[in-house]
């Protein structure tokens, strides 16, 4: 963990390999600039940044990025995250998301987010919500340094690890704790009066005679 105010450019070395059940959390501010702030988040492998000279042998594991559009007509900005992945010299198939943090020319805004491992996409967090995920393209644990950019102030970049309760280590799946879970299901039919429901396993139920 690091904390305090944190250097921009931001570069760290990855000592732990990552995998499933872990969190990269980052927290700070992005700064009050005249167009939509820019900021950046790469994940890499086998270099320290994407600098340029960019070595042939350098990975992006994931690159996270806002990117803001102008079009002509209507004249109206819009703004996005993007998500990629750099490998053999080229850039794979980008993904893209809503801007969640609500950034706009003049207008500074927090900035707390996390990027979090799941078996086989990363999923990402702002302000406490999930708003995208992403599928693994490289495998996580070839990340190595941790490279952030843009116009944005830092307090705080943390990895974190998941905890699993016990319920959800039964139904093979984890969430980060502090962090919204949302749960859809089938709704549950009332017994008629004089039966109650009982339980028999896991995954049967039906209503039998109440006992007086």
């Amino acid at each position: 963990m690091e904390l305090g105010d944190l250097p921009v450019p931001y570069k760290s070395q990855v000592t732990d390999k990552v995998q499933a059940g872990k969190c990269l959390e980052i927290k700070g501010g992005f700064k009050l600039t005249f167009i939509t702030p820019d900021f950046c988040v790469n994940l890499l492998s086998k270099a320290e940044t994407l600098d340029p000279p960019v070595d042939p042998t350098t990975e992006v594991v994931l690159q996270f990025r806002v990117e803001t559009t102008r079009s002509v007509f209507p004249p109206v900005l819009k703004t996005e995250i993007v998500v990629n992945t750099f490998q053999n010299s080229k850039w794979g198939k980008e993904a893209r998301y809503p801007d969640p943090f609500g950034l706009a020319p003049l207008s500074p805004k927090i900035l707390d987010m996390a990027i979090c491992f799941a078996q086989d996409h990363f999923e990402f967090f702002a302000n406490n919500e999930k708003f995208g995920e992403y599928k693994y393209v490289i495998p996580v644990d070839h990340i190595d340094h941790i490279e952030i950019t843009g116009d944005v102030t830092l307090q705080q970049v943390n990895w974190k690890n998941k905890e699993l309760t016990k319920e959800s280590e039964e139904a093979d799946f984890y969430h980060p704790v502090g962090y919204p879970m949302f749960l859809a299901g089938k709704k549950q039919k009332r017994c008629k009066k004089g039966r109650v429901r009982k339980y028999f396993g896991k995954l049967s139920e039906r209503c039998v005679p109440c006992c007086k």
